[in-house]
């Protein structure tokens, strides 16, 4: 993939789309082409992330949250959205950032491949001397040793590239559940989208489970630890007694066994404080965000898990997020 020819047809897609949600008279064919260049934006925004967070920056929404978008998670998702004429000015304010997020990128992509093009060049010996020598010293540790990649297994490549297209369809599904007409199903497709997720990172998941009074969600395996699962998707944050109620499930299990407790809309900072204070902890928590950063393959499932625990174990804190493991502070 030429990410740098992605990044420029992404950005005239982006600009095409600016063009037609500002039209004056919205016609069928009209609608019709921004459905199609949408859902080709989405799909191109999913695959071009990692290099527009790496050159272009993040494309977090800080505070004010545009209009009444508080609930997407970065720019694009604003940008890209069905357009609501209620809030159609932030879908331009949206639309207007992302354009510039993906143009600093397209600059400092092509700035990097400019640097590396004088350094064929100084091979080739036209380049001038001040340049040559500034290049030779950067070269000089290096001398000797190949910079031919090294051949990767075939079969470790077609491994990497179903994951992400298993990733990446599960992460369509989960887009599709958010913006559900019936959010009463939620709870049910969550649990089944977790079970395909973990079986992918080949933690040897279950699927949910009833013993006599309990509802188990489901469970796994992490670094040879048992840990039961508690999924929510509901408009209101778990108060503390459900983080006790499903601590006291996690407790009547085989000494050792931990939980984790899914929470998409996340957890309120006075239920936490109270949980936290209570008891030995023997849960994790993870919310939304959390499971979109391993859905667009920004950190893997299992390291997530696995840092997760580490945190707990030295610090206490049960809700170590996603974010904070790969050093964003926004």
């Amino acid at each position: 993939m030429d990410t740098l020819n992605d990044l420029k047809q992404f950005c005239e897609k982006i600009i095409q789309y600016d063009e037609l949600v500002r039209k004056p008279l919205y016609t069928n064919a009209i609608i019709y082409d921004m459905q199609n260049l949408r859902t080709e934006l989405q799909r191109g925004y999913s695959r071009l992330e990692s290099a527009i967070t790496q050159y272009g920056g993040t494309s977090f929404i800080t505070e004010p949250f545009f209009g009444n978008f508080g609930n997407k998670e970065n720019v694009f998702d604003v940008a890209f959205d069905t357009i609501d004429p209620i809030n159609f000015a932030d879908n331009l304010d949206a639309i207007n950032k992302a354009l510039k997020i993906v143009n600093k990128a397209i600059g400092k992509l092509e700035a990097e491949r400019n640097k590396k093009a004088k350094a064929i060049d100084w091979e080739k010996g036209t380049i001038d001397e001040d340049l040559r020598q500034t290049l030779e010293r950067a070269f000089k540790p290096f001398e000797g040793k190949s910079d031919k990649p090294k051949k990767k297994p075939i079969e470790h490549d077609n491994e990497k590239t179903q994951k992400s297209a298993t990733l990446f369809t599960l992460h369509e599904k989960y887009s599709r559940m958010k913006n559900s007409a019936r959010p009463q199903n939620r709870g049910y497709e969550l649990e089944k989208l977790l079970y395909e997720l973990f079986s992918l990172f080949k933690l040897s998941p279950s699927k949910p489970f009833k013993i006599i009074g309990e509802q188990i969600d489901g469970s796994f395996v992490l670094e040879g630890m048992d840990f039961l699962i508690e999924a929510q998707w509901e408009k209101v944050k778990p108060t503390a007694e459900e983080l006790y109620g499903f601590q006291g499930k996690v407790n009547r299990k085989l000494q050792g066994t931990k939980g984790l407790f899914i929470s998409i809309e996340g957890f309120t900072p006075t239920s936490l404080q109270a949980f936290e204070k209570g008891t030995t902890q023997n849960i994790l928590l993870m919310d939304g965000e959390d499971l979109l950063y391993v859905l667009k393959e920004r950190i893997d499932l299992v390291k997530l898990l696995s840092e997760k625990r580490k945190h707990a174990a030295r610090t206490g804190n049960i809700f170590y997020k996603a974010r904070f493991i790969l050093g964003e502070t926004i």
